[in-house]
């Protein structure tokens, strides 16, 4: 015979910090998810769900991580990261950007390119294929060997002769094909040629003009105009710092976003006009209330007031 009647409530967690303190799961955290995943008095499931500003892999490798992390089941339908809204209906983007091409920038790799094409984005670019394409672009980095295999354009060390079968050999020409919008979904791992291809696709493209040239001398017919639909900028996660293992924070997807405005600013007179998702954003909050409502609808039978979230 249980104490009283079970409470209908569902919760939300934040992770790093309240749940993780850096590779590590804090005790308290291990307890209380237990708690809600039946062992408490009336063996009964709470609904929970995990919100983190983090991001950077799939979510179903995430989940995978906290599943043995906090030795408590976590499904997808749990979890939510930065940039998961951007592949939800609360967001237009999936409907706007499906099928046009998009860069996403940040993580490891090109783990964001298949982040985001999971989502259902099949043309997705990453900051590996510009440089690969044109290094001058950047001439003070060279693609590595991993930028080279995971690019979808060839490498060619022959830039200077856009005729020669090398320089041909590509998936996507940046000096044919505009990008309409940036994703940036986690931390950048190289900022400055990240922050200079931005600043190069919003200065110099838009939506139906390219922002890139193959060779010198092209730039009078590219250059964007008021009248062009300007290329849409989003920043997943507002965090300047965050706490990890190290004692002290450091500088996060926020700190890029400052360095990218600054330089904007410096140039233009002004910041680019780009939105900011991610706790705590209202996009961000309604994601997570839908995934809360889903869940406690399963779990309940029917949605949970507001007030026992």
């Amino acid at each position: 015979m249980t104490p009283f009647t079970p409470p209908m409530a569902a919760f939300a967690f934040d992770i790093d910090g309240v749940l993780t303190q850096g590779s590590n799961a804090l005790p308290q955290a291990k307890r209380i998810l237990n708690y809600l995943s039946g062992y408490n008095p009336w063996k009964l499931n709470f609904p929970f769900v995990l919100i983190t500003n983090g991001g950077g892999k799939p979510e179903r490798d995430r989940c995978t991580e906290l599943s043995n992390l906090l030795e408590t089941k976590i499904d997808e339908d749990m979890f939510m990261q930065s940039h998961t809204v951007v592949g939800s209906r609360v967001l237009p983007y999936l409907d706007q950007y499906q099928t046009k091409p998009i860069l996403v920038l940040g993580g490891a790799g090109d783990t964001c390119r298949l982040i985001a094409q999971d989502y259902g984005f099949r043309d997705v670019l990453i900051p590996a294929d510009v440089f690969c394409w044109n290094k001058d672009i950047w001439p003070l980095h060279t693609p590595t060997q991993e930028e080279q295999q995971i690019a979808r354009v060839r490498y060619s060390a022959v830039f200077k002769n856009p005729n020669h079968s090398a320089f041909q050999q590509r998936d996507f020409d940046f000096s044919e094909k505009p990008i309409a919008a940036a994703f940036v979904f986690h931390d950048p791992r190289n900022w400055a040629p990240d922050v200079q291809i931005l600043l190069d696709i919003v200065r110099y493209g838009s939506q139906t003009l390219p922002a890139f040239v193959g060779r010198r001398g092209d730039r009078g017919q590219h250059h964007s105009t008021e009248g062009d639909k300007r290329v849409e900028l989003v920043f997943c996660n507002p965090d300047l710092v965050w706490r990890g293992a190290y004692p002290e924070p450091r500088l996060g997807q926020g700190g890029f976003r400052y360095a990218f405005q600054s330089i904007h600013t410096a140039l233009e007179g002004k910041p680019y006009n780009a939105t900011i998702l991610g706790k705590p954003s209202t996009e961000t909050y309604r994601h997570a209330e839908n995934m809360i409502m889903n869940l406690s609808s399963r779990a309940y039978g029917t949605n949970i007031p507001k007030s026992s979230m």
